[in-house]
């Protein structure tokens, strides 16, 4: 009788198959999550193209061409700018593929799209024509840029003049062209310490 009753003290531990699968599946969920959760704030996603003070130094140039003004709702503005609730000044760029970010809007301008007419001028260059409802939209774009080997790098992105670009931010997805891409002078806290 003793041992009936240290063996019924005593509770079995039954483990199945899909108990060793769940307790798989919770662990597998907790290391990706820890693991994403650290690439994200490390390589940038979360980052907006500016360093710690706030300051970029790479400005640079998105031509977008033959946007159809009625898909995201662009509306002309004062001048040559141009204003759409899905794309803005402020908005983080992050680059398509790898999701991370490359840098902020900082100013938008268009000009009235053009398209060939298929007729040429009496010096036989092509005539263009106003295409209707369409705009090309020039981005500019303020990062924080690593310099490896002559060239701007924004989270793994190289920036070069002439180079295509696929981005999204929260509201728009896109490719253009960079069209231009310029050091600026950082202001540091030191520098802003000497001068006053």
């Amino acid at each position: 009788m003793k041992n009936e009753e240290s063996a019924s003290s005593r509770k079995k531990i039954k483990i199945n198959f899909v108990d060793i699968i769940m307790i798989v599946i919770a662990a597998a969920a907790i290391v990706a999550a820890v693991y994403f959760g650290i690439t994200l704030l490390s390589d940038g996603l979360f980052f907006s193209g500016t360093n710690q003070n706030g300051s970029a130094n790479v400005e640079y140039e998105i031509r977008l061409e033959m946007v159809d003004t009625s898909i995201y709702s662009f509306t002309k503005g004062i001048g040559n700018t141009v204003t759409s609730p899905f794309l803005k000044t402020g908005d983080t760029v992050y680059d398509r593929e790898s999701g991370k970010a490359i840098g902020t809007v900082v100013s938008m301008s268009y000009k009235n799209s053009q398209a060939p007419t298929g007729r040429t001028d009496e010096n036989g260059n092509l005539e263009y024509a106003e295409y209707p409802d369409h705009i090309d939209i020039t981005l500019k774009v303020e990062a924080y840029a690593d310099t490896k080997g002559g060239m701007f790098e924004v989270g793994g992105y190289k920036l070069h003049a002439g180079g295509a670009i696929e981005f999204r931010t929260y509201g728009y997805y896109g490719d253009g062209v960079i069209v231009s891409v310029v050091e600026k002078q950082v202001q540091t806290d030191e520098t802003t310490e000497s001068e006053s």
